[in-house]
């Protein structure tokens, strides 16, 4: 038996009206919404072009002409950008166990993703953590790399290593001396 469903029949039936209708608007309203999206800074997602595509289909339902749209999108675009100023990125707390060894650990956050992820995520967390703990300052090489390594897993390195007396947007330089107070540079 043959599909009846053809693209022929797609384009001219009058069932599929609609269909055609919401495509040329999804044609006009992509390219908009992925310009107003690559003025958003690193960190966006996905989400934030649905969330602009959506907006750009609506206004344009609302028979609002492109150039009204791009103003809209730019004005939706700056408030997500602005979220992002808001949000609080966590810092590693590093603190000095018995032994001279440092133990590295994140504030606790809202869980994301299923339980098998959060299961693996927190395995992977616990296994750097604790062979962070165990190595102390005698290969502090190492220690730097898995640090670094353990920073990235869990985003943003430069606003992680800033310390408590810093704001949370400023950029900081990665050394030993950041991570390891008192200890000499590693060259």
């Amino acid at each position: 038996m043959a599909n009846p469903l053809s693209g022929e029949r797609v384009k001219h039936a009058p069932e599929f009206a609609n269909t055609r209708k919401h495509a040329e608007l999804l044609a006009i309203a992509s390219p908009l919404a992925a310009a107003a999206y690559s003025t958003l800074p690193d960190g966006r997602k996905r989400t934030h072009y649905q969330q602009l595509a959506g907006k750009a289909i609506h206004w344009l339902k609302a028979d609002k002409n492109v150039a009204e749209v791009q103003i809209l999108l730019q004005h939706a675009a700056a408030a997500i950008a602005k979220t992002f100023e808001e949000q609080q990125i966590p810092r590693l707390i590093a603190s000095e166990k018995a032994g001279g060894n440092l133990l590295f650990s994140l504030p606790a956050q809202r869980s994301i993703g299923s339980r098998k992820h959060r299961t693996g995520a927190n395995r992977r967390t616990r296994k750097a953590a604790a062979s962070l703990e165990g190595a102390g300052f005698v290969k502090r090489e190492k220690i730097l790399i898995k640090y670094i390594a353990l920073i990235i897993f869990f985003g943003n390195i430069s606003s992680a290593l800033c310390f408590p007396n810093k704001s949370a947007l400023t950029p900081c330089v990665v050394t030993s001396s950041n991570l390891f107070p008192g200890l000499p540079a590693i060259s």
